[in-house]
């Protein structure tokens, strides 16, 4: 399961809109090194938080699609509005409060 290009850059201004960018690793391999040290950083957090999410509600179906993508067409068929941007929000307020208690 892999983000599409909008929901990630969607993602990623809501990681900078909240002052989280200096915590990003400039490249995926720092990405990765954080992720098995067990010290993910704010874009990567989000990422798999969402993903843990969006599997937890869809279980397999969801490999191989954006998970907010699904997530989104699953309530537009059952009448209800689009949660992408309630859970990049959602989760990136919770990585915010966390960053700010431990600094």
């Amino acid at each position: 399961m892999q983000m599409c290009m909008t929901h990630w850059n969607l993602l990623r201004k809501a990681i900078d809109d909240r002052g989280l960018t200096k915590y990003v690793p400039n490249s995926g391999e720092e990405a990765v090194k954080k992720v098995h040290a067990g010290k993910p950083d704010p874009l990567m957090s989000a990422n798999l938080r969402i993903c843990q999410t969006a599997l937890e509600s869809c279980g397999s179906r969801i490999m191989g699609h954006c998970p907010l993508c699904l997530m989104d067409e699953d309530n537009k068929n059952h009448g209800v509005d689009p949660v992408s941007q309630n859970w990049i929000d959602g989760c990136c307020d919770e990585i915010q409060q966390e960053y700010q208690l431990s600094n």
